[in-house]
């Protein structure tokens, strides 16, 4: 399951573990249920180069990701990468939402997330 949550979180420090929590409430729902969690770093907002805020709540999403032992997408990684400082490629001109240029970015780290599950059908009783 791809999931990616949080674009529209409050991004300040004191609300983050909250998020984490959330993340982790899912992940363990979809791990009962014997589904493959993958989360996603949240994609860049407006034009500042660093995304500051996202970039600190994908720190931690990160680290979820590597303590929980679960893949990671690396959204805003693949942004940041293309073409850097010219967003507008990719990102509509309020710089939230994407354009065919930045879904095709996303799609293609998804698919390198999606590149790290191997998996084994098992019976059931």
């Amino acid at each position: 399951l791809l999931i990616l949550y949080g674009t529209n979180n409050n991004k300040s420090q004191q609300h983050i573990p909250a998020a984490m929590d959330d993340f982790a409430a899912i992940v363990h729902a979809c791990q009962q249920r014997g589904t493959v969690a993958m989360l996603g770093t949240i994609p860049p907002r407006q034009w500042t180069p660093e995304s500051a805020p996202e970039a600190n709540f994908n720190r931690h999403v990160v680290e979820l990701c590597r303590r929980l032992k679960i893949p990671c997408g690396y959204i805003l990684e693949a942004f940041q990468a293309a073409r850097p400082g010219n967003r507008r490629t990719f990102m509509g001109g309020g710089g939230v939402h994407w354009r065919g240029e930045g879904m095709k970015l996303a799609a293609e780290a998804w698919g390198r997330t999606m590149d790290q599950v191997r998996f084994v059908l098992r019976d059931q009783p």
